[in-house]
């Protein structure tokens, strides 16, 4: 358990008993109203991915990277990217590795899936069943929207954007996360920590600002397990960018990238 986990861990158990200040934050109000308003551009850098077991058996993997396993994308514990952009009803969604992307275009109520390969020259993309350069739209999945939210890329993501977001944007099954402490850090950065205490599991995010640009975020949770243990989990994110400017760019198909919809049938009279 490195130093940082420690650190978020400490200060989740003393807000948990109320050590909580009464400052009131405001950094965060500008990328909270940003959330809201459905206009930003996002790009990040999650240096904690989730661990992954791979491989525990020998077996030999094929993939875009081939059979060196040590080296395949999907199969080692790496950084990954993740760009956002939102303009109204129009999003664009993409998240992974520098040769391997998952992409997801919402074009207002029609959504675009496909993967972003890195050829070593230029990009490649593949939609539906594989197909090179060619992408069909799908119906945009209201329920989930309804039920679950909105998405931002990744769960981690997602689920530290929405944590910003006012209770009336949040989705039922989201906890709400309170405003407990800010402060100043010797390197210049200010920071702002939230925390929840849901179902047993304490969770405290810290959102770092240099001046009123966001960062960096970091986040911890934790609980005990049956035999009285103490697990958890940690996310450190690195913030790109966090503009209220959406890049139109990312807004439509990728260039060379064909629409091949199904368009429906015409009813007979």
């Amino acid at each position: 358990m490195n130093k940082m986990f420690k650190t978020l861990l400490m200060g989740a158990m003393l807000l948990s008993l109320g050590f909580a200040c009464d400052a009131e934050a405001y950094h965060l109000d500008i990328y909270r109203q940003l959330l809201v308003n459905n206009k930003f551009t996002l790009k990040y850098e999650n240096i904690t991915p989730l661990p992954r077991a791979t491989n525990k058996d020998k077996v030999h993997f094929y993939g875009f990277d081939g059979m060196a396993v040590d080296k395949a994308h999907f199969l080692t514990n790496r950084q990954f990217d993740g760009i956002i952009v939102i303009n109204g009803d129009d999003k664009y969604e993409e998240v992974g590795y520098e040769h391997m992307r998952m992409c997801n275009l919402t074009k207002g109520d029609k959504a675009y899936f496909f993967t972003k390969h890195f050829n070593g020259k230029k990009n490649v993309y593949y939609g539906d069943q594989g197909k090179k350069n060619k992408v069909s739209a799908r119906d945009k999945n209201m329920q989930a929207i309804s039920i679950s939210g909105q998405s931002y890329a990744d769960q981690v993501m997602t689920r530290l954007l929405t944590a910003i977001l006012p209770p009336s944007h949040k989705s039922a099954d989201m906890p709400v996360y309170k405003y407990v402490d800010s402060g100043w850090l010797d390197n210049g950065l200010s920071y702002e920590d939230y925390r929840t205490n849901n179902d047993g599991t304490m969770e405290a995010i810290r959102y770092y600002f240099n001046g009123n640009k966001m960062v960096k975020i970091a986040a911890a949770s934790y609980y005990v397990l049956p035999d009285g243990t103490l697990d958890g989990h940690k996310a450190i994110v690195k913030i790109k960018e966090f503009s209220a400017t959406p890049d139109a760019t990312y807004l439509n198909l990728p260039a060379g990238v064909k629409d091949v919809t199904k368009k429906p049938k015409k009813s007979k009279k």
